[in-house]
């Protein structure tokens, strides 16, 4: 994402975990995964948009749909009403040993 988009992010909200930082985080956790899920939940920009924000990302996600090469990675589309989008979901399923790491003696 280019820095111009970035400041019209949510200050509540910089960035997300890809699937491997997530999955590498589990692994240093000492977790094992049990399951993996991926999917994309739809939503309208209009929704997550506040208005301050409206005209600038209206523009930026018009510009994706019109160069056809999804390059903000959202799955961006137009119709007659709204412009609608995908957030990537991943959701991992973690299980942690039951035995207990031995306790180093003083």
């Amino acid at each position: 994402m280019r820095q111009s988009d970035r400041t019209l992010r949510d200050p509540s909200h910089t960035s997300a975990l890809t699937l491997h930082q997530l999955q590498s985080l589990g692994t240093k956790a000492g977790l094992s995964p049990v399951m993996t899920h991926q999917y994309r939940l739809e939503s309208r920009l209009q929704d997550q948009v506040a208005p301050e924000n409206w005209c600038a990302l209206k523009a930026m996600f018009a510009e994706d749909i019109a160069g056809g090469q999804d390059r903000l990675g959202m799955g961006a589309w137009e119709d007659a009403e709204r412009i609608h989008f995908y957030f990537p979901v991943s959701i991992v399923v973690w299980s942690k040993s039951m035995q207990e790491e031995p306790r180093a003696r003083s």
